[in-house]
């Protein structure tokens, strides 16, 4: 009886100490942990991304359409505006397939999880008959 009390005496702080000791950063990683949780959050921030990408593509072809006489005013919107947001297209569309492929393994483990499940089952029925 004695030796459990100092069990629970021992792990009591120490567990107060472990959660209370990263402070900032505990409360970050839960925000993390309560944003991950939202079912397909990565799919909307890569088409949100991706979406921006294209209103950035939309915003520099407006501008160097307007200026078709004289390439050399062109480039600053080409480059500031067309470059960034190719590249933000590419990393949207990185961001989706990310969480597709995440998506697909979670699916795919649960799936195996399962499986082994019933084998077990089937296991211990074909045992029982024996």
């Amino acid at each position: 009886m004695t030796h459990v009390a100092l069990d629970v005496l021992q792990t009591g702080p120490v567990a107060q100490e472990e959660s209370s000791a990263p402070g900032r950063l505990a409360g970050v990683s839960r925000r993390a942990a309560a944003i991950r949780a939202i079912p397909s959050i990565g799919t909307y921030l890569g088409v949100l991304v991706a979406t921006v990408g294209l209103i950035l593509l939309v915003i520099a072809w407006g501008k160097t359409a307007g200026i078709a006489g004289n390439v050399a005013l062109q480039i600053p919107y080409v480059i500031s505006a067309g470059f960034t947001g190719v590249a933000l297209v590419v990393v949207g569309l990185t961001i989706v397939n990310v969480d597709a492929k995440r998506s697909d393994a979670r699916e795919r483990t649960r799936q195996l999880t399962e499986l082994r499940g019933l084998l077990a089952e089937l296991r211990t029925t074909v045992e029982e008959d024996q």
